[in-house]
């Protein structure tokens, strides 16, 4: 485990001029660090072999062995942005007992699978994507940064990724998003950009765009960086799109754990739109609570499990294998267009006794 002094670098001419201080005229990291404007005290953190850093941060910190006071980078890790490091302290535990040893060796084996993964997956969308080139128009690009640009900027930080998804949803009555979605009607037909020998119009782009949101490489961005910013992630939508053709081409479509996935969705999706419907009939002003759950939910899904009573089989030893606890379960992901992992589970009533449908019997284990 390292602890380690940290800044980070946001130009790649910057982040020369910092690997000169430090490797070439030898000044020290306190120092190129308040060149740079940074204030005392300097960032810290703690990293652990099982911590899940960049590839590069964990491979300059753990493939060799580091002293003291090393001053590691500037290593890239996105683009325009570069760490630098300084290790301020390192402990080692030494693993003693069996299960130690064991656990040991599989936290390495899995993050050399993990990573070589990652590089065989690199290399796939390399080979994908080869010869492909995205060629903008640079007045369409213009008007459309303009349009997007003032708004982006105005949102709250944790609401950007979203916001151009928002502002073409015509079902969000939101009086900021008019001027955009008036100004991308006027654009609608003009030529967007060519890939592959196809040309797509602004509204190609939106319509692709309710299939994928954009996903933004750099979440805190000076205004000036937003037109290079846009440009990275609309290449990394089309990489996707190209990758999805891929996938189908393959048949992946058909793998079972992609099947169970897809089916998981639409049943939430369907449970949640259900739950919706039969709720509108009553005209609350109020959709959400455990009072609406209890006073109309309850009485009509005792009235569901009543009627399929006889179809509905239950595998009870799986069922009583289940451990509940009070912890809400709600992962993300970092950086992909779609961040939820699981769905909420709908939830749709409050009565948690089995008093409906049968035993499921002959189970194949």
């Amino acid at each position: 485990k390292y602890k380690v002094y940290f800044f980070s670098v946001n130009d790649d001419s910057i982040a020369q001029e910092v690997k000169s201080k430090l490797h070439e005229q030898g000044k020290s990291f306190e120092q190129v660090f308040k060149e740079l404007g940074g204030l005392d005290p300097l960032p810290e953190k703690e990293v652990e072999y099982n911590s899940w850093e960049h590839d590069v941060i964990h491979n300059a910190l753990f493939s060799k062995k580091l002293k003291v006071n090393e001053v590691i980078g500037p290593l890239k890790v996105a683009n325009d942005l570069y760490i630098v490091m300084k290790v301020k302290s390192w402990t080692d535990r030494v693993a003693l007992s069996e299960e130690d040893i064991q656990q040991r060796w599989n936290n390495v084996r899995e993050r050399l699978t993990d990573s070589k993964a990652l590089r065989i997956y690199e290399n796939f969308v390399a080979k994908i994507m080869k010869g492909k080139k995205i060629e903008f128009v640079p007045s369409t690009f213009r008007k459309l940064v303009n349009l997007v640009g003032p708004l982006y900027f105005e949102l709250e930080e944790k609401r950007r990724e979203i916001f151009l998804n928002m502002a073409l949803d015509k079902k969000l009555d939101n009086p900021k998003f008019l001027d955009l979605r008036k100004g991308l009607e006027d654009i609608r037909n003009e030529p967007f950009f060519r890939i592959d020998g196809e040309v797509w119009t602004v509204g190609d782009f939106e319509i692709e765009l309710e299939k994928h949101p954009l996903v933004f490489r750099k979440k805190k961005m000076a205004k000036k960086e937003l037109g290079e910013q846009f440009k990275f992630a609309i290449a990394d939508m089309i990489r996707d799109k190209y990758l999805t053709q891929e996938a189908y081409k393959r048949g992946y479509d058909k793998v079972n754990v992609v099947k169970r996935n897809v089916e998981m969705w639409k049943d939430a999706y369907l449970a949640n739109y259900q739950k919706k419907k039969y709720l509108e009939r009553f005209k609350l002003e109020q959709k959400e609570g455990p009072q609406i759950i209890i006073k109309y939910l309850n009485p009509y899904i005792d009235q569901l499990q009543a009627k399929y009573n006889d179809v509905i089989k239950i595998n009870v030893e799986e069922f009583e294998k289940i451990k509940l606890t009070r912890i809400d379960m709600f992962v993300t992901q970092y950086n992909v267009p779609f961040p939820v992992v699981v769905p909420a589970f709908p939830q749709v009533t409050t009565d948690h006794k089995l008093d409906y449908g049968r035993r499921m019997e002959n189970v194949i284990p």
